[in-house]
């Protein structure tokens, strides 16, 4: 055997090992995303996700059968604001940038953030990941009634950490609403 010989043995042997690793890492890809799926899916409350334009870009099931939209009616076709009455971004906006007055440092907002997203976008940068608080507000189903929901808002970050958009989780409290005002009647 001379040395140029194991050089062309060697390389194969590398290249299929590499190829090997290539192919288990994206089995490895699509189970994690396979599992990413299925929790969206099974999820009991509302997901929905927007970019900073105000872009839905996650719809998910239990968002459809709360709201009323199909997921393909609403993921790139509609913006956060119009799953909302009139008014109640600006409304709910203006009391999370008044929580925030105080001494708390203001974060760093991308340029591309739509404005009625800016207060959204304040809240999450200012609190750690595991600190937001949720709040309540009013959502608005496609055949146009409200209800009110317990939103927990987070931010989708890059890499680098840098916001690149919003995720909300939303539980409707009509139920709580309804058992806590037929208390009161029976009082």
């Amino acid at each position: 055997r001379d040395v140029t010989g194991v050089q062309t043995c060697a390389l194969p042997i590398s290249s299929f090992r590499s190829s090997m690793r290539q192919r288990q890492a994206e089995r490895q890809l699509q189970r994690v995303a396979r599992l990413h799926r299925s929790i969206l899916d099974s999820a009991g409350p509302m997901m929905i996700a927007c970019d900073l334009r105000g872009s839905v870009t996650l719809f998910n099931p239990a968002a459809e059968r709360m709201l009323g939209f199909r997921a393909a009616d609403v993921v790139g076709q509609l913006s956060a604001p119009e799953l909302f009455p009139e008014s109640e971004m600006a409304r709910v906006g203006d009391q999370l940038a008044a929580s925030l007055t105080g001494s708390r440092t203001q974060p760093d907002i991308p340029a591309d953030t739509a404005p009625t997203l800016l207060p959204y976008v304040r809240y999450v940068a200012s609190f750690p990941a595991s600190r937001v608080r949720g709040f309540e507000m009013r959502y608005r189903r496609k055949d146009s009634t409200t209800f009110p929901a317990m939103v927990y808002l987070s931010a989708v970050r890059s890499s680098a950490g840098t916001i690149e958009g919003l995720v909300t989780i939303a539980v409707d409290l009509s139920a709580t609403r309804r058992a806590e005002h037929a208390l009161r009647e029976s009082e």
